[in-house]
């Protein structure tokens, strides 16, 4: 058993275990060494022990700033950060602890499109949403989100997250005939304080104000450099470009998978269509 702080991606989702089974991490780890099909546990961002299978994970990357982790595998910690297959091939289970099977269980769900992502704040999931309008601002991306049960437009904690709000949006790419680069809509808007460009505290990340409530790490925001740095605070037909968009499918100068400041409502021909937006709220428990 290998324990470490880190981030879990998951595939599916995991199982919450009873606080009186697993009151804190130290039992939390015995727990996983016992149970035959638990393969990584972790206490997560609402102080509860979460159990998951070998299916349930994508990759566990060890991080100094995530959450406690016990890997299940052959005790020794791998060389590198990123473990991409989990080795489950020896099963090392703790024997100073015996675990009640009539435990209480709690899943935590996203909805079956969404994917579902361990935050500072709690679970969060993220939907991305294409619109099929020729003309799609930012306020109908906000819209369309409420419309499907999600309060707000997502923002981007971490580069997992970033990651999957582009790869859901090129899949529907097959769907356009228009071979115009696309982009999603997510959360942040430009400070008004931030309307001029040149203030030292305007700078990146900094420009912006942000509604989605379980956003604190912002490290999804990994902005365009090409063929200039961004956020740059320019115009589009005199609009101030005050929102931030996902470039998920370009064609040129600019890099996939960066975000870029652009206009909240600009409706003109412009570099490339905003067809999409990343929906986000938090997870369910039942």
């Amino acid at each position: 058993m290998a324990v470490s702080y880190g981030v879990v991606d998951l595939t599916e989702n995991c199982t919450l275990v009873d606080k009186i089974v697993a009151p804190n991490f130290k039992d939390c780890v015995y727990y996983c060494g016992n149970n035959e099909t638990a393969k990584v546990c972790f206490w997560s961002a609402e102080n509860y022990c979460m159990s998951c299978g070998e299916k349930q994970i994508a990759s566990f990357k060890r991080d100094r700033s995530g959450l406690p982790t016990a890997v299940k595998g052959d005790g020794v910690c791998p060389t590198g950060d990123l473990v991409t297959k989990l080795d489950t091939s020896t099963i090392n289970p703790f024997t100073t602890s015996t675990i009640d099977t009539k435990t209480t269980t709690t899943t935590i769900k996203c909805p079956p499109d969404a994917g579902m992502f361990s935050r500072k704040a709690g679970w969060w999931c993220i939907e991305v949403k294409m619109s099929t309008n020729a003309i799609f601002i930012k306020s109908d991306a906000e819209a369309l989100c409420k419309n499907n049960n999600y309060p707000v437009v997502s923002g981007l904690d971490s580069k997992q997250e970033l990651t999957f709000v582009n790869k859901m949006a090129k899949q529907y790419l097959p769907t356009f005939t228009s071979i115009k680069s696309k982009a999603v809509w997510v959360n942040g808007e430009r400070r008004p304080e931030c309307y001029t460009a040149g203030r030292s505290e305007c700078t990146g990340i900094k420009a912006f104000n942000f509604t989605d409530p379980y956003l604190s790490n912002y490290g999804g925001y990994i902005w365009q450099s090409k063929p200039i740095q961004q956020p740059d605070g320019s115009t589009e037909n005199g609009k101030i470009q005050n929102c931030i968009v996902v470039l998920a499918a370009i064609f040129g100068e600019f890099t996939n998978s960066t975000v870029d400041d652009v206009s909240c409502s600009e409706t003109s021909d412009v570099g490339f269509e905003r067809k999409f937006v990343a929906c986000g709220k938090p997870a369910s428990y039942s």
